[in-house]
């Protein structure tokens, strides 16, 4: 059995996978008003890899299909164009879905997820037919990023009700507000901090930030997390697999450490990965 948490705080879980496109200039990526739209044959090209993806996963259960972007309507680079569910969706066993668009494919499913062997076998359904269904020309090539994101809100049951700063604190981030802004507060308790830090790690790059928030109207302490594998990653399903556990096993390292002084409320159950 996985380790998972009874009381867990996790609201979604994303596992990423982008790669170049030739026609796009990278360091316009974010400016969206400079990158070149898809002309028509790609569009094409691209809806026949969209369907070819569709027909794979259909056979795992993914049949319901929504496209998010309109037919006729540029495609931007790095964004999902269709959404595959799962039949058996609801709200008891949570969503399971694919996105896919020009250079990006993804994996989201939310609760009731219990651990990392349980979201596994889906990402290695998807990933094996995202590359079955590349091109014939784009088969061998690479990856530029691997990531997984873990959303996470801490509500008052799993904080004993502390405030965003002491919640920080008691995870060990030591925020210090100087006097220079202290002696102009009116209510020194309501000062909110919101923690922010990039950490280069050997795989590549740890995103953590935390910020109040709400989850379904109810007020939390939300964590969102992001291990990235910028390695140049190879075309087979093993060597995409391989950076998916690197970066699962980073995130579950550093959770598990991280969140210990909240464990009491946590109920940490089973052993292995979560």
């Amino acid at each position: 059995m996985g380790l998972s948490f009874k009381n867990s705080p996790l609201v979604e879980i994303i596992a990423e996978m982008r790669w170049d496109l030739p026609w796009v200039n990278q360091s316009s990526v974010q400016d969206i008003g400079s990158v070149v739209p898809m002309s028509s044959t790609l569009a094409n090209q691209h809806e026949e890899f969209y369907m070819r993806f569709g027909s794979k996963v259909a056979a795992a259960g993914y049949q319901r299909i929504e496209r998010l972007v309109p037919p006729n309507f540029s495609q931007l680079p790095y964004h999902p164009v269709y959404r595959f569910r799962h039949n058996a969706e609801n709200k008891d066993k949570g969503a399971r879905l694919y996105q896919l668009g020009a250079g990006l494919f993804s994996v989201n499913a939310t609760p009731p997820y219990k651990s990392w062997a349980e979201f596994e076998p889906m990402v290695s359904v998807g990933v094996d037919a995202l590359l079955q269904s590349r091109a014939d020309n784009e088969k061998s090539n690479i990856f530029k990023s691997i990531s997984l994101r873990y959303i996470d809100a801490f509500k008052k049951e799993l904080t004993d009700g502390r405030s965003i700063a002491e919640f920080m604190d008691a995870l060990g981030f030591q925020i210090k507000t100087p006097d220079a802004i202290i002696r102009h507060a009116s209510n020194v308790a309501e000062i909110q901090p919101f923690l922010q830090l990039t950490v280069p790690v050997a795989i590549g790059q740890l995103n953590i930030s935390i910020a109040d928030g709400a989850v379904s109207n109810e007020p939390a302490i939300i964590m969102d997390t992001i291990a990235s594998n910028t390695a140049e990653i190879g075309c087979s399903k093993e060597e995409v697999m391989a950076a998916f556990e690197q970066t699962h096993s980073l995130i579950l390292s550093m959770f598990f450490d991280l969140t210990k002084p909240l464990h009491e409320h946590m109920q940490p159950e089973g052993s292995g990965q979560c």
